[in-house]
């Protein structure tokens, strides 16, 4: 800009539009203003976000929540500049945050049993992510006073859901000199049979998976 005198002046402003310095043509500053009022200060609101840690197989997460307490940024600009700074601390540290103060609890599925037949023990835990490692221990006779047909398959009862299979899995288990069918449904179905042999009074059946 050129004022009536002649000379060629540039003029700065500050953010809130304010006239700030007046340079003229070689660069040099003419003048300089200063404006003694106090900025605005804007403080972040609470904030919070709930996370699920990080656990190992075998485990289940717990939620965790990550608060931000009120006013621990501050903007001279805006209030959602404050609350974006509270939104970024709650990004960045989060999930870390959860992963280092989250609770994995273990857990083993076990077999709901059927009326048609008993079972003493059963155990199916995650010993790698997806991978399942059983134990199934039943007795093959006097149930209720009578021996279940196990020689037609047997439907022994019902699998908790963390450990079903995605489909039908089928395997072949020796017990005590006996062979042994397991099939294992995505509804949690488990049957039984007999493929031969005498296990005697009780069977005790180990076999793995991937779900």
């Amino acid at each position: 800009m050129t004022p009536p005198s002649g000379v060629s002046e540039q003029y700065k402003y500050d953010d809130a539009g304010r006239l700030e310095k007046v340079i003229n043509a070689d660069n040099n500053i003419v003048k300089e203003y200063k404006y003694n009022i106090t900025p605005t200060y804007y403080y972040s609101d609470e904030a919070s976000k709930t996370f699920t840690s990080v656990c190992g197989p075998g485990t289940l997460p717990s939620p965790v929540t990550y608060v931000v307490p009120a006013a621990k940024y501050v903007s001279t600009v805006s209030q959602v500049e404050a609350d974006q700074m509270a939104q970024n601390d709650i990004n960045a540290n989060g999930l870390n945050y959860a992963t280092t103060n989250g609770i994995c609890t273990p857990y083993v599925c076990t077999i709901t049993p059927t009326h048609l037949a008993d079972i003493y023990y059963s155990s199916f835990q995650e010993t790698a992510f997806g991978h399942i490692k059983v134990t199934l221990s039943f007795p093959i006779t006097g149930y209720n006073g009578s021996t279940p047909n196990w020689s037609n398959g047997v439907f022994i009862g019902t699998l908790d859901s963390l450990c079903r299979p995605t489909s039908y899995k089928n395997f072949n288990v020796s017990s005590n000199g006996g062979g042994w069918s397991v099939s294992l449904g995505p509804a949690g179905d488990v049957t039984v049979r007999s493929t031969g042999g005498n296990s005697g009074s009780s069977a005790t059946l180990y076999f793995e998976y991937d779900k």
